[in-house]
Parts: C-alpha cells; sequence; structure tokens
C-alpha cells in the first residue's frame, strides 16, 4: 500500500509541474507580446526588431520600420490571443492606430503575428514582419 500512495504523489507532482510549466509558458508569451506591441507603439521598431523577431526576418523587418519613419502610432489593441503551449506556437492580432505626419487622418492597421516557443533559449520569437504603415 505504501508504494502505491507514492506513485500516486510522485504523479500528482509531475502533474502539476507540467501545468506549471504551460501556465509560464503562456503567462510568458503574454509579457513578450505585450513588450513588442509596446515598442511598436512608442516608434521604437529597431528595437522591437533585434529584441524579438527571427534573426532570419531582422533585415526585413529594420527595413520595413525604417520605411514608416514618419509615422507616429497613437494607439493599439489587441484583438486577439491564441496561445498552443503544447505546439509552443501563438497567434496574436492587433490594431494599431497611427498618423502619417504631417496627417491628421488617424488610421488603423491589423498586424497578424504568429509566434514560436524556443524551448532551449526559453523564448518567444515572432516569424512575422511588424505591420505596414500604409
Amino acid at each position: 500500500m505504501p508504494r502505491c500512495k507514492l506513485f500516486l504523489l510522485a504523479g500528482a507532482v509531475m502533474l502539476l509541474a507540467g501545468c506549471r510549466t504551460l501556465y509560464c509558458t503562456s503567462s510568458e508569451f503574454d509579457k513578450t507580446a505585450r513588450k513588442y506591441d509596446e515598442l511598436i507603439r512608442w516608434g521604437e521598431s529597431q528595437k522591437a526588431c533585434l529584441a524579438y523577431v527571427d534573426p532570419a526576418l531582422k533585415d526585413d523587418c529594420l527595413k520595413r520600420g525604417a520605411k514608416a519613419g514618419d509615422v507616429k502610432v497613437v494607439d493599439y489593441r489587441v484583438k486577439l490571443t491564441e496561445c498552443n503551449t503544447e505546439k509552443g506556437e501563438a497567434t496574436a492580432r492587433v490594431e494599431f492606430d497611427y498618423l502619417s505626419i504631417p496627417s491628421t487622418k488617424l488610421r488603423t492597421v491589423e498586424d497578424v503575428q504568429s509566434w514560436r516557443y524556443l524551448e532551449k533559449e526559453m523564448i518567444w520569437q515572432l516569424t512575422t514582419l511588424p505591420p505596414e504603415f500604409p
């Protein structure tokens, strides 16, 4: 009987540890995506590219950010996030409100972000480019 209790206790600990890992990964995605969106919001696209974008896309990301030089993002809204921690994938739909200086016309662009979790580094990495501001 003591072996059975020990086995059940070990199983419960493993189950709780697994849930904690999934929670932490999902929680880290929320924090990472929020930090990325805030950098875009404050016109820090270069920092966003260097910190969060897949290295294969960094050059294109930096070019896109440079093209948005006269854009002033005034607000953003996270419309939807889906995080599949088992697959290590996440998607976020974010709307950015912006002005193209010197225009005063407020425009909105939707950014669909695809993210992947890098197990070894324990980080979320963006696999799509930042939005284009037409």
